[in-house]
This record gives structure tokens, sequence and C-alpha cells, in this order.
């Protein structure tokens, strides 16, 4: 695609756009970064520990972004614990995305949902024998509560944890952003 002349607006968080940015510039366009949101670790780790501390209860984790991987796995780090303990465990994720970075760590998904939803993902699990189990749910704070509670009424225990928050930035360069929409000068906003 050759996007030449052509301006293009990026709204995601500042920490992800990079990526983007280049495939804009290889193909010809001026690309503009305007997050839209911020995504920061929680305002506390304890839950998070308290759930590391007891990794032996569960019999999978559960993700649905990226983000939760991430942030998951660099908070297991800071507890000087490696991926090998949680080698064994059922592992689900939702988008290739998240799968792959999941794989990146030399781990297995056990569980990914043919259309990339959480609610999709427990539907999925409707084929699966999961009564009695336990999951950890790596969630971030604005996550719906669909996959737990269809996960629940399967017979299973959900432990829902936030391992990272979707916020709102202060914008830097609103006026100019402002102004560059009133005068079409933008082409495309992803």
């Amino acid at each position: 695609m050759n996007l030449s002349g052509r301006t293009i607006l990026i709204t995601r968080a500042a920490s992800q756009a990079n990526q983007l940015v280049r495939l804009i510039e290889e193909q010809g366009g001026k690309a503009i970064v305007f997050p839209t949101i911020e995504i920061t670790p929680p305002n506390n780790w304890d839950e998070c520990d308290k759930a590391i501390n007891g990794l032996y209860m569960y019999d999978g984790l559960m993700f649905t972004s990226v983000n939760g991987v991430e942030y998951f796995f660099h908070r297991l780090t800071e507890n000087k614990i490696t991926s090998c303990d949680i080698d064994k465990k059922i592992i689900m994720a939702v988008g290739e995305k998240t799968k792959r970075a999941i794989e990146q760590r030399y781990l297995n998904v056990t569980i990914i949902p043919e259309k990339f939803t959480a609610s999709e993902l427990a539907n999925k699990l409707q084929q699966e024998d999961i009564k009695g189990k336990c999951f950890l749910f790596l969630r971030g704070n604005l996550a719906k509560d669909t996959l737990p509670e269809k996960v629940k009424m399967l017979g299973a225990q959900v432990d829902s944890v936030v391992v990272y928050q979707t916020n709102e930035p202060i914008p830097k360069n609103i006026d100019f952003i402002k102004k560059l929409l009133s005068n079409h000068e933008i082409d495309i906003v992803t």
C-alpha cells in the first residue's frame, strides 16, 4: 500500500506505536503519534504478588491481551520466578499476538479461540473438562467480567488479578492535533 503524501494519526499508547510508525513511514506516509490511552502498572502489586506466591494452586492462566502477558511476566521476573514454574499449566490466550507474546517466553498456549474475544474463549472452554479446576485471569483494569463469569458457570474457580491499567493520558499537543483535524490535514486515524 502506498501512503505517499498521506498523514496518519496514531492513537495507540506511545510505548506501542513504534512498529506502526515504522510501517507507515516505510510506505511513504507521515505518522503522527497522539496517544489516547496510556498503559501503566497497577497502583499496587499486592493482589498479583499474592497470586504469584500461590501459583502452585492454579491449573491454568488466562490472558486476553499482550499487555497482560508483558506486565505479568515482568512481575514474575521481579519476584524471581521463572517461566518453567508454570510450563505445565494450561495457558489460554485470546489472539495471535497474545499467543506469540507467551510463546516468546518458551511456553505453549494450550487453548486459543478461533475468534479472538474473551467470550469466544469462554465458549471454547465449554468443550473442555474444567470442572473443579482453578484459573488465574491476568487482566487490565477495564476488562469485562464475561470470561470469569462463564468459566465459573462451567464449574471452575477463577481469580481475577489486575496486572495493568489503561488510563487516559494528558495530551501534550492537543491544539496542534485539533488544528490538523479541522484543516483536514489528517487523512487516516488509527
